[in-house]
């Protein structure tokens, strides 16, 4: 399955072999979204694989944040989500990174964001939504609707508007 990654809507996944779970980094950080190479490329599509991977804690966290359900359906939507396997496959799911492309990740765009801006926007927004979902409730509304923005996802859209 070919996934780009909208960064707004990540994260959900985002998920990724983070710098808090062990992620050193690489030279390649430095390098400008724009300038990557299809290696970067692929290397980011298994970062973001792993991260949102991570996120994914619970069967019941995966289908509020995969689903976003209505409050006035939500305990329908909620078990139709849970009876469905999808959250054992997305763990599974291996993303073709092997296929990736550089349009998957910078839409020809002129960005100036670097591959850590990048990545630190993804960990942000996989810390986010998981601590988010991990409360979400069908009896609480707010609760079910994706967090905000974080301030790294922010600046990177600041610098890459084709990304938010």
């Amino acid at each position: 399955m070919q996934r780009a990654w909208s960064v707004g809507v990540v994260l959900m996944g985002v998920g990724l072999a983070t710098a808090g779970c062990g992620d050193k980094g690489s030279a390649a950080d430095g390098t400008l979204l724009k300038d990557m190479s299809l290696a970067d490329a692929k290397a980011l599509c298994e970062f973001q694989r792993d991260l949102y991977i991570q996120g994914l804690t619970t069967a019941e966290a995966y289908c509020f944040e995969t689903r976003y359900p209505e409050a006035a359906t939500c305990e329908s939507e909620l078990q139709e989500c849970l009876d469905s396997g999808d959250y054992e496959a997305e763990l599974e799911d291996d993303w073709d990174c092997d296929q990736t492309t550089l349009q998957d990740y910078v839409d020809g765009s002129d960005c100036d964001a670097t591959i850590a801006d990048y990545k630190a926007c993804g960990k942000a927004e996989q810390r986010s939504y998981k601590a988010h979902y991990a409360r979400a409730t069908c009896d609480d509304p707010d609760s079910i609707e994706p967090p905000d923005d974080t301030a790294q996802c922010l600046a990177l859209f600041d610098k890459c508007p084709d990304l938010s």
